[in-house]
């Protein structure tokens, strides 16, 4: 297989990792790491989805062997020692009289070596159950060598999604989805893509874009926030975090995004100033992996996706921000009752309704689609009703709440989103704009309307274009060879 095969594997299993999917993404990244032994994102994106502590730790151990450099790698396989020194009383003393810091440095070197032959075992044994249990059983004594983890912070955060959020009822909307039109047939995915020449940059935008954008240096699918220049299109970044789903107040003055927490391979929701002062993270502590932010219009409310422990799916909540904690409740509310699976909330301009992606995962017809929320009801209603034909994404709503912009792909070329444009009644035939073989993803209006911002990798790598709605042209904002720029809003 190719390097585009690999490239390939690693996004389907980055996908599948931020889906919840845990098993297809092990799955894809075992695939990667047997085609390329030397891949260290591949090896560190394993680690993130593997149960088995010792299996995890023996990837860990292999992204430091390619690169011993890894701070997220090294952060990591800290917190497992934190961990399992928490559940064992008195394991630091080997000897007695004689702990194991002291221990590990006299023969520090002799468990390199060991660890270095464990990361090589890894490849050939990870699919048998029988080597596996081999490999824990040495892994075990080499654990005994570890040097003494005291800063417990990582692990003392784990311990602080627990609590189960009460169950609601379930509704079902097959009957309202029966009555919409049909969808569209995206284009066909080349089987190269081509490297395009730049477009025209635009001229006469106002307001700024909000992206994650930047080079993955950290190898875990997190890069910096920030906001677009629409004068030149040069990126300024937000703070020194990294994130995604970044999405902006109608103000431009507040920004709350997705963070990732490389210690415990996790995430919060932290709001921010856009000159990176007074960040605040959000408070879900009962929740596991919030993700998918977006900042009511006002700024008063948060909406984002999470899971419940015990859960498999991912459902919307509303909570209010930390800025207007002293005014009301900050506990989140659930507001999806079924046990579909939910992703891409937004606010539409009144704040009144949500758009989002509904995923019926529990139904034999199982699909994504798009569907509008009433906040104070939970009511929704479908927008479209292709199910599995295709894969909608990223809904955004106008200005003027009329329309609705998202991206679609075929299930069969999931790769090749184009991006598509409804009335927000669901009653009208889907429009194409910016229609190409490339992955076109990630819509956003305008603060007039006219404009839709979007990524697209049809130059090779993603950059920002933009589509004038009036006269039909396409500009380029962004050129960033080996870069990429994801839109989260535009105000």
């Amino acid at each position: 297989m190719s390097a585009n095969d690999i490239s390939e594997l690693m996004r389907q299993g980055i996908a599948a990792a931020r889906a919840g999917d845990k098993q297809a993404a092990r799955a894809a990244f075992e695939q990667a790491v047997e085609l390329d032994e030397e891949n260290e994102k591949a090896w560190f994106w394993l680690a993130s989805v593997l149960e088995d502590e010792a299996e995890k730790r023996l990837a860990l151990n292999t992204v430091l062997h390619l690169n011993p450099e890894n701070e997220r790698a090294r952060k990591a396989l800290e917190l497992i020692e934190v961990r399992q020194q928490a559940d064992e009383p008195g394991a630091d003393e080997v000897i007695p009289g004689v702990s194991r810091r002291t221990l590990t440095l006299l023969i520090v070197g002799a468990a390199v070596v060991v660890l270095a032959l464990l990361a090589l075992l890894l490849v050939s044994s990870i699919n048998n159950s029988m080597a596996v249990a081999n490999v824990n059983a040495t892994n075990t004594a080499v654990q005994q060598l570890v040097i003494n983890i005291e800063n417990t912070e990582a692990a003392q955060a784990l311990a602080l999604q627990q609590t189960q959020a009460a169950e609601t009822p379930t509704r079902s909307l097959r009957d309202l989805a029966a009555t919409l039109p049909p969808t569209f047939t995206p284009t066909a995915a080349p089987t190269v893509l081509p490297t395009a020449e730049p477009l025209p940059f635009p001229t006469g935008l106002s307001g700024k874009i909000a992206v994650w954008a930047g080079r993955d240096v950290d190898v875990n699918g997190y890069l910096p926030v920030g906001t677009l220049s629409l004068t030149d299109g040069s990126f300024t970044r937000i703070g020194e975090q990294e994130g995604l789903d970044i999405s902006m107040a109608a103000n431009g003055e507040r920004v709350v995004y997705t963070r990732f927490q490389p210690a415990v391979f996790t995430t919060l929701i932290e709001i921010v100033n856009v000159n990176g002062t007074s960040p605040a993270a959000l408070e879900a502590s009962t929740l596991f992996d919030p993700k998918m932010p977006d900042l009511s219009p006002d700024g008063s409310q948060v909406a984002f996706v999470a899971r419940e422990a015990n859960q498999p799916t991912d459902h919307i909540y509303v909570t209010t921000t930390p800025d207007e904690a002293s005014a009301g409740d900050i506990t989140p509310r659930r507001l999806t009752p079924d046990d579909a699976s939910y992703a891409d909330p937004e606010f539409s301009p009144d704040g009144l309704r949500l758009v989002a992606v509904r995923d019926n995962v529990n139904e034999a017809d199982a699909g994504a689609d798009v569907v509008v929320l009433d906040i104070a009801s939970g009511a929704t209603f479908p927008i479209t009703n292709d199910r599995g034909a295709y894969i909608e994404s990223a809904p955004s709503w106008s200005p003027d709440g009329l329309q609705i912009a998202y991206a679609a792909a075929p299930a069969s070329e999931p790769n090749n989103h184009d991006i598509a444009l409804r009335f927000a009644a669901g009653t009208s035939s889907v429009d194409l704009i910016a229609r190409d073989p490339a992955d076109d993803i990630l819509p956003a209006f305008s603060p007039d309307g006219r404009y839709i911002a979007f990524s697209s990798n049809r130059g090779g790598n993603y950059d920002v274009y933009v589509y004038d709605q009036m006269t039909q042209e396409l500009f380029q904002l962004t050129n960033t060879p080996d870069e990429d720029e994801f839109v989260g809003s535009w105000r």
